[in-house]
């Protein structure tokens, strides 16, 4: 079998994990708070030394068109190919990944269960993609301990409640949307506009809600806002005038969907 001769440059972000990334919808050319989404990516990739490419947005908006009117869109930045070691090259020239695909509404209604996380939860400012492989180190440690199948994780420890696993949690209850308040909480995009609309309130999320809450929900910027049909096998309200005030806020707002899109 003849052997391949290895490359002596290799990508960072496959060596070290040295990425950052964001993930989007692009519907008709219009991406939901985009700036927000690049000052986060910039803030991550600042703490590796590295700075926004130029052009990302022209090379998203053109890989969208390739594919559709409406796209779920993940770019990524990586510290580009380097040689072996730790040290960071003195001229940079970072990779930039873009995965493109036709957006697909959920099928399925979405059931929820609270889990104590693995490991231990960390300051979330960007997303890391170092985070990410924890993450599915960490489902496959709960999947072996008896997270159901087919449920999505909300994360917890004893006495409060922080997230989904790729999302952000809205709580319902006693006729008010709450949101959690972490260090350890990724600053989601749609969750910081929904806040500063005034539409959830920010609390300390006692873990004891989920046993009382009338209504869940998901976000972030491929659903927006993804009514959760039961929390720990109990039902809960997934439709109706509750989610209203939510999607209110972000209705006729770019590259936001119709409702009926995300549902």
């Amino acid at each position: 079998m003849p052997i391949s001769r290895a490359s002596p440059d290799i990508d960072r972000g496959l060596t070290y994990a040295e990425a950052c990334f964001e993930t989007f919808r692009v519907i008709r050319g219009e991406v939901f708070c985009w700036q927000a989404h690049m000052d986060r990516l910039a803030q991550g990739l600042d703490t590796f030394g590295m700075s926004l490419p130029e052009g990302l947005k022209e090379r998203c908006l053109h890989a969208a068109r390739d594919v559709g009117p409406d796209v779920l869109l993940r770019l990524t930045v990586s510290g580009g190919p380097a040689a072996w070691g730790l040290k960071a090259p003195e001229q940079r020239q970072p990779g930039v990944y873009i995965q493109a695909m036709q957006y697909r509404p959920r099928q399925s209604p979405v059931s929820l269960h609270s889990v104590n996380w693995p490991f231990p939860l960390r300051k979330k400012a960007a997303k890391y993609t170092s985070d990410y492989a924890e993450t599915l180190r960490a489902l496959r440690l709960l999947e072996q301990s008896g997270l159901p199948s087919g449920d999505e994780a909300l994360i917890c420890d004893e006495q409060r409640i922080y997230s989904g696993t790729t999302a952000n949690v809205l709580v319902y209850r006693e006729d008010r949307w709450w949101m959690p308040r972490s260090e350890w909480i990724l600053p989601g995009v749609v969750r910081g506009y929904l806040l500063q609309a005034g539409a959830v309130s920010e609390a300390d999320c006692p873990r004891t809600w989920v046993n009382d809450c009338t209504a869940l929900a998901l976000t972030n910027s491929g659903s927006f806002v993804q009514p959760i049909s039961t929390m720990d096998g109990r039902k809960l309200a997934s439709d109706g005038a509750v989610f209203d005030d939510l999607w209110q806020v972000l209705n006729d707002k770019p590259g936001v969907p119709g409702r009926d899109v995300c549902s």
